[in-house]
């Protein structure tokens, strides 16, 4: 028995010596075990992984803890931004850790029991500040106020949205204005503040069980402002996502082109091409027009309200007519729809979501309440009230001098929390500093005032702080992003700032290395296009005539217009193959090259996408020809911070030399 005792001991002592054998050593400052190595891998790991990502990884592991080193030898980690990006940070990971249960709980519910109801609103906001007094706020609650009562009594939304909002997307979203109209929406795509206004306004029929609007007009404030807002639909979710394909002609981009004929030329084609052809050929939206116009798992929120009006009118499959939104016109094929999932499958996900906004965080009273009895707090409430007595109304006008005799109470304890101590000269302090034109009142009253701002405010900065203490992990985490901070900051001021002020050595770089930097073979061409009730052959000769006569291309347009009205339009550019789809088609892709076509000539197109006919001025096929430096700076720029990345590294090897147990690697992999 002692035997196999002795023999599983010494088992388990060779695991763990195993586990903490140094993997690599950064000369005599650091020793990585394979225990910390594989514990990093692992966190990037994916199944798909070979052997070499071992060493892959390996490699990256050890020049970012070069890097990690240098910046702790060059003191960035006591720097004041590092400091206070670390603060910030842990103060946004700890909320998590102070949520109520039974709070999150609730709210989860409320949030859930909201998905099934669609609420469409307008709005007017009235911005406020973020740097306005509290007292200075009366005046944009009144304007906001006078604003909500001529809505309530029933003046146009519209003109009055128009006329005071200071929300940009009311006058433009990319240069089209929504007229305050936010669109359908439900749980958790407002912040919360807003949400509960409108979702307060929603009843359920008690016959039908559908959404009905209470009042249409209500009012809310939010960290933007103030909200009046207008409730112009509330009905049952008919899905929780949906999946549609589109053709989307953007209005901005044909500006000035018959934009409804180009639309029902494309739904003609629908027909004969299917949709999916169709869609890629005349849609705006890039990204569905490569995947035939599909748009999956959609939610009502990221899509125009006129989506989802004419969801309810067409069963899935089915293709609407085109229509027109404030963005231009659509053509719409309802595809599949999810219904909303049961609670318990979702709750995970609300909740997370919910810790991430306003709604989902305990009040400050309650976690600092929480705080104090966690690490103990203490104050002496007589010392307190001396304070008051040195007190006089000028600190009520920001001119109160602190007098010699309160130096006798300075040093006197106030109050703790865990084991940090404040004095009376502490918060005295405070006071002074934080001095404002303020209303008259008690001055105990004030004292105690300032008291519970000043005492919470440490109380709950020390809670933060320790945080780590009681969750290791968030410790760990704090810890990561201040290493990420260091490595940023340090890469920063080696590789990215000097790359973009070294124009000289950036310079020097491209002359040694400009033959990496080419050009294809360019057509040199100018497209114009022009409206189908033109004759092509016409305006030919007449670009022909005019270019003998050395006219530019602007002063060709401006002759052409003021003959035919607003009909014809150019681009001119060196165009490499994928520059312009047009050129593309009628040059690159028949074969057109700088050996077999030297000669000026013209190409013309009758079967363009753009529904307009084409004529290409092809001035010459341009040769393989080096990049000027102004064309491909930002390459030439990423391509020498390798260069200084590279030369950092041997130099941090060579003040830290690498040394790597090849055995042990051996095992990893």
């Amino acid at each position: 028995m002692k035997k196999l005792f002795f023999i599983v001991s010494l088992f388990v002592t060779l695991i763990v010596n195993a586990q903490n054998e140094v993997l690599f050593s950064l000369g005599d400052r650091e020793k990585v075990t394979k225990d910390e190595f594989l514990q990093m891998f692992n966190k990037n790991a994916t199944v798909s992984m070979e052997n070499s990502a071992v060493e892959e990884y390996l490699n990256l592991y050890i020049n970012y803890k070069l890097k990690l080193l240098q910046a702790y030898d060059l003191g960035m980690d006591k720097d004041s931004s590092t400091i206070a990006q670390v603060q910030d940070y842990r103060k946004s990971i700890v909320k998590p850790y102070i949520n109520d249960t039974k709070v999150l709980d609730s709210l989860a519910l409320e949030a859930y029991e909201r998905l099934k109801i669609l609420v469409r609103a307008s709005h007017i906001l009235i911005s406020i500040p973020t740097n306005v007094a509290p007292e200075d706020t009366l005046q944009y609650y009144q304007k906001a106020q006078m604003i909500y009562k001529k809505a309530l009594k029933g003046e146009n939304f519209i003109a009055l949205v128009d006329r005071y909002s200071e929300d940009p997307s009311a006058t433009t979203t990319t240069g089209i204005a929504n007229h305050g109209d936010l669109g359908y929406f439900s749980s958790m795509n407002m912040i919360y503040s807003f949400e509960q206004a409108c979702y307060e306004r929603i009843i359920m029929d008690a016959e039908d069980d559908t959404p009905q609007i209470k009042d249409s007009i209500t009012f809310c404030r939010s960290n933007f402002g103030y909200h009046i807002i207008k409730l112009t639909s509330a009905i049952k979710a008919p899905f929780y996502t949906f999946n549609f394909a589109h053709i989307f002609v953007n209005a901005k981009k044909h500006e000035g082109q018959d934009i409804k004929q180009l639309i029902d030329n494309a739904y003609n084609q629908i027909a004969a091409l299917g949709f999916d052809s169709v869609a890629s050929l005349y849609s705006d939206d890039a990204y569905s027009a490569q995947r035939g116009g599909v748009l999956s798992n959609q939610r009502a929120n990221t899509v125009p309200a006129e989506y989802i009006d004419l969801y309810l009118k067409h069963t899935d499959g089915k293709t609407t007519q085109p229509f027109q939104t404030r963005f231009g016109w659509h053509i719409v094929k309802y595809i599949t729809s999810v219904s909303l999932p049961d609670y318990n499958v979702l709750e995970q996900n609300i909740k997370a979501r919910i810790t991430k906004d306003d709604r989902g965080f305990l009040s400050a009273d309650r976690f600092i309440a929480k705080s104090k009895d966690t690490y103990g707090y203490v104050i002496d409430s007589n010392a307190l009230k001396q304070i008051a007595n040195f007190l006089t109304d000028s600190v009520f006008s920001a001119t109160w001098q602190m007098p010699e005799e309160i130096d006798e109470i300075k040093g006197k304890f106030l109050f703790s929390i865990g084991k940090q101590t404040f004095t009376c000269g502490d918060f005295i302090e405070y006071i002074f500093e934080n001095q404002s034109n303020t209303t008259p009142t008690h001055l105990q009253t004030y004292v105690n005032k300032h008291f519970k701002s000043y005492s919470d405010n440490n109380v709950l900065d020390y809670a933060v702080e320790n945080i780590g203490e009681m969750y290791p992990n968030v410790k760990e985490s704090i810890e990561e992003f201040k290493r990420g901070v260091l490595i940023f900051d340090l890469t920063d001021k080696m590789i990215w700032t000097k790359s973009l002020s070294d124009s000289v050595e950036v310079e020097q770089y491209y002359e040694k290395h400009k033959s990496k930097y080419l050009y294809t073979e360019r057509a040199d061409a100018v497209v114009w296009l022009l409206n189908k009730d033109l004759d092509i052959k016409t305006i030919q000769k007449l670009i022909v005539k005019y270019r003998k006569k050395g006219k530019t291309n602007d002063e060709i347009t401006d002759i052409i217009t003021e003959k035919y009205g607003e009909k014809i339009s150019y681009t001119w550019s060196r165009f490499e193959k994928g520059a312009n789809n047009i050129v593309d088609k009628n040059i690159f892709n028949k074969g057109y090259t700088f050996a077999t076509n030297n000669k000026k000539e013209f190409i013309k197109d009758t079967t363009s996408i753009t529904n307009r006919n084409v004529i290409i001025e092809l001035i010459e096929m341009m040769p393989v020809s080096i990049k000027p430096l102004s064309a491909c700076k930002g390459l030439v720029t990423s391509d020498y911070q390798e260069v200084l990345e590279k030369k950092w590294i041997e130099d941090l090897k060579e003040k830290y030399p690498v040394k790597i147990n090849y055995e042990l690697l051996n095992s990893i992999k």
